[in-house]
């Protein structure tokens, strides 16, 4: 299932940024624009008014349950990578993903 964009409105981005958040086809763990920049969640709730946090945090739950279901009927190996996924998001809720693990990540 291809993510359909997300309206996210805060201090990064006053005006309003289009982003595709955390997909099971996909492959990303993370919200991203359409160039497929990835952005952890703590970036795409900084300084979001509440209602709109919460409908963030809402959508990255989804995320979460559409990656579990995925890996319920999954083969082993992609249900693990699925269940990765999800374990990944969750932890991002908890502040345990930043852009700046994200970032050494990929540097190592």
């Amino acid at each position: 299932m291809s993510s359909a964009t997300v309206e996210v409105r805060n201090a990064l981005w006053p005006q309003g940024e289009a982003l595709l958040p955390p997909d099971e086809d996909e492959g990303a763990a993370y919200w991203r624009d359409a160039e497929g920049r990835p952005f952890a969640l703590s970036e795409v709730l900084a300084g979001a008014d509440e209602p709109t946090a919460d409908r963030l945090r809402r959508r990255h739950c989804e995320s979460i349950t559409i990656l579990l279901e995925g890996a319920l009927q999954a083969p082993s190996g992609r249900g693990r990578e699925l269940r990765h996924r999800a374990c990944r998001l969750i932890g991002e809720m908890d502040g345990w993903w930043t852009v700046h693990a994200r970032e050494a990540r990929e540097w190592a």
